[in-house]
């Protein structure tokens, strides 16, 4: 089972977050979908039956109620307002707290009007809404032109971001350009960035997009083409500008897939079509945190032209810091007739890029051009810059990172392509195949022994060599948000810069609770009596040092029978036919639990 970042779920936080003001200013104005005609909005005895007439009514400081439904209607906010959903109609004036919007499920949706569901307006608050059916060429779901919002507790689903002839399209989900944006507890699904693009000569990037490559044939450089680009960007956000904040939010199953209907008859290698950032595309600075960005796509599909598919899950072209976050099972790629390429399927950074406490997993990239050039790179991940990685883990079989410009990975589990070796920085990191490239600074190359890798829990069992094998990097937290670092005796490196290698922090509570009688196969049980404790080997009823060196004596013997000491049956507290680290842990547990 995939373990997800503490205050993650979506449902569970809209829950337990009952966030208003702690001084409620200005007017409240309630909307009910079945209002009554001649309503003002003041109650809910006389409440608005549209939230586009409240929010034209309303001004700066103000908030609008809105009673659990659906509103088949496309709002435009004002500067300064909050709008809430999730009420049941009954709440006073001082019982906001009262809210569920996990349980009132209130539901905007433009099905029909042809245009963006929400027209966002600086400084204003969308709080506890399902953004539904919105079209349009910017932002399906919300649109925010030069205006800094905050989005709280919203899921934005069902979208799509469609292209006139002749022109791209943005933001499935969500577009804002040239201001800030927050978004927080938050779900992004099942948006789609898509629609008709006629491009023209001019748009000439050639078989490889403004690629570059080296006299050996690597590639050397990214044609990211700022200007003039055609196609298809972010399939749930289009964020240009910033600085922008995303955290606790589910970004799943977005696409982004440009229809090239206008190219019949054009030659191929004359223009080219993007699709880029299938989850989130970024041109600027963003801050990602504890999220989770998974089975996004940015692609193209049977087009008689030059293809550009990069950043499956995430693309930033700017500055970005992400922390906590999963990223998993995305992919950038192609089927084209024309030459292509498709770089990045979990992420691709042009710039600056930070990444702690974040795992990688299954992401791809897929190319078939069968009438052209062709080239696809980091199936995990691609960068073209300075990338920063610090207790993240990528999993070993689901691709390697491409990364030019300089890379550096600390406390990591990585697998790296053998092009960015001499670009690479690592140091106390578990590598795939390649600790001849990367001896010393700490470096191992073992299995990480997770705790049940095919369903994506990435946790180290108590037996991984990792635990307390990294190097101090002033992290506090690990993916999960639990305490970093925890020091287990008599394991790794023993004090307070005892880090474990990869995203999760061993815990003491993950210790193995041994069965108080010895069989073959030890199996959880409820915690023993004290009378009853694997630790107490000299079975005086006293849990203390003189255990601790009895088992020391013993320390490292693989056979039970070679035990030096006279308590060389206990010793081994697990019955594994050896005494080491798993008989230390299980001492431990019982010290702890009963001192």
């Amino acid at each position: 089972m995939k373990k997800k970042p503490m205050n993650y779920l979506f449902f569970l936080s809209m829950a337990i977050s009952f966030t208003a003001s702690d001084s409620l200013q200005g007017a409240i104005l309630h909307v009910s979908g079945d209002a009554e005609i001649g309503g003002d909005g003041s109650s809910w005895e006389a409440p608005l039956s549209a939230i586009g007439e409240a929010s034209a009514l309303a001004g700066s400081g103000d908030q609008i109620w809105i009673k659990t439904g659906t509103y088949n209607e496309a709002i435009e906010l004002v500067p300064g307002i909050e709008l809430y959903g999730g009420f049941a109609g009954t709440e006073a004036t001082d019982e906001f707290e009262l809210r569920r919007p996990d349980l009132n499920i209130t539901t905007i949706d433009a099905s029909g009007l042809n245009t963006s569901v929400v027209l966002g307006a600086s400084g204003s608050l969308l709080d506890g809404f399902t953004i539904t059916g919105g079209v349009a060429p910017r932002g399906g779901g919300i649109a925010c032109f030069g205006t800094a919002m905050t989005i709280n507790h919203c899921k934005v689903v069902g979208n799509r971001a469609e292209a006139l002839s002749g022109e791209s399209a943005y933001g499935g989900g969500v577009y804002c350009t040239s201001a800030a944006l927050t978004v927080t507890n938050s779900e992004f699904s099942n948006n789609r960035v898509s629609g008709a693009v006629l491009l023209n000569e001019s748009a000439d990037v050639g078989p490889f997009g403004g690629d570059t490559y080296d006299e050996n044939g690597n590639l050397a450089s990214i044609g990211l083409d700022a200007s003039d680009e055609f196609g298809g960007f972010g399939g749930g956000l289009y964020l240009s500008g910033g600085p922008f904040v995303l955290e606790n939010l589910d970004i799943l199953d977005n696409r982004v897939i440009p229809d090239a209907t206008g190219f019949v008859g054009q030659s191929r290698g004359t223009m080219g079509l993007r699709a880029k950032g299938g989850g989130v595309f970024v041109r600027g600075r963003v801050n990602v945190t504890g999220c989770e960005i998974s089975r996004n796509e940015a692609v193209t599909e049977s087009i008689p032209a030059t293809a550009i598919c990069q950043g499956g899950g995430l693309f930033v072209d700017g500055e970005g810091t992400v922390r906590r976050t999963f990223i998993s099972m995305n992919s950038a790629g192609y089927y084209t007739s024309g030459g292509a390429h498709a770089k990045g399927g979990g992420f691709l950074v042009s710039g600056t890029g930070a990444f702690s406490n974040c795992v990688f997993s299954d992401n791809s990239v897929q190319a078939y051009a069968f009438n052209g050039g062709w080239s696809d790179f980091g199936s995990g991940g691609f960068g073209d810059g300075d990338l920063v990685f610090t207790n993240c883990t990528k999993e070993f079989d689901s691709g390697s990172f491409y990364l030019l410009g300089s890379a550096s990975f600390t406390n990591s589990i990585v697998s790296l392509n053998s092009q960015i070796i001499p670009n690479a920085t690592v140091k106390f990191c578990d590598v795939t195949g390649l600790l001849e490239h990367f001896p010393g600074n700490g470096n191992i190359d073992q299995e990480p022994r997770f705790v049940d890798p095919e369903n994506d829990d990435f946790r180290l069992r108590p037996d991984s060599p990792l635990i307390d094998a990294g190097t101090d990097v002033m992290l506090s937290e690990d993916i999960l948000g639990a305490t970093r670092p925890v020091d287990i005796p008599g394991v790794g490196r023993d004090g307070p810069g005892a880090f474990d290698i990869g995203a999760y922090e061993f815990q003491l509570a993950d210790l193995p609770t041994p069965t108080p009688t010895r069989t073959s196969t030890p199996t959880a049980t409820p915690t023993p009596t004290f009378e009853d404790l694997i630790g107490d080997i000299d079975e005086n009823e006293d849990l203390n040092e003189l255990d601790l060196l009895l088992l020391a004596m013993d320390w490292h013997r693989v056979d039970v029978g070679e035990a030096t000491s006279q308590w060389g049956m206990k010793t081994n507290l697990n019955d594994d036919n050896r005494v080491d680290s798993l008989d230390v842990l299980i001492f431990l547990n019982d010290w702890l639990r009963n001192h």
